[in-house]
């Protein structure tokens, strides 16, 4: 699979920054204390100011996404080279990473906590029929304890 030539007419050292800030995280437009601005300015040859001129240039801004969409279509090929060689860890990171509601431990912990409170809003509202906060809570432990309340202790 070839991919098209990516045209611009930024000049070389341009390039090579926006690389280097694609590399170190940085998003244009937020604030960032990574240190990739200075990274980029000593990979270009120029002075930090510089590099900080050419982020407010749109198309110097249109590069540092592209390189970033490069850098990670690079990854998440890598990432599945090592999956598919056999690699467990690069095979969990990348199902989490495509798949999170079904394979992240957090979201499924998420999910589970959200059908629990539906489940315990459901019940409340099934034994609190009609009931004072008394009979709720005497209703509510034996309905959570799973055991039936003796019949001279149940109430009416």
């Amino acid at each position: 699979m070839t991919q098209a030539r990516h045209k611009t007419a930024l000049d070389p050292r341009q390039i090579l920054a926006a690389i280097t800030l694609a590399h170190c995280g940085y998003r244009p437009g937020e604030r960032t204390r990574s240190g990739a601005v200075a990274a980029a300015a000593r990979a270009a040859g120029v002075h930090r100011d510089t590099v900080l001129r050419w982020s407010k240039l749109g198309e110097f801004i249109d590069e540092v996404h592209h390189q970033r969409g490069k850098l990670i279509s690079n990854l998440v090929g890598a990432l599945k080279t090592a999956a598919t060689a056999g690699n467990p860890a690069a095979a969990i990171f990348l199902l989490q990473s495509l798949e999170p509601s079904v394979f992240d431990p957090r979201m499924r912990l998420e999910r589970l906590r959200h059908k629990h409170t539906k489940a315990v809003m459901r019940l409340k509202a099934k034994l609190t029929d009609g009931l004072d906060d008394d009979d709720v809570e005497y209703r509510v432990v034996y309905e959570e304890s799973g055991e039936t309340p003796p019949p001279d202790e149940r109430r009416h």
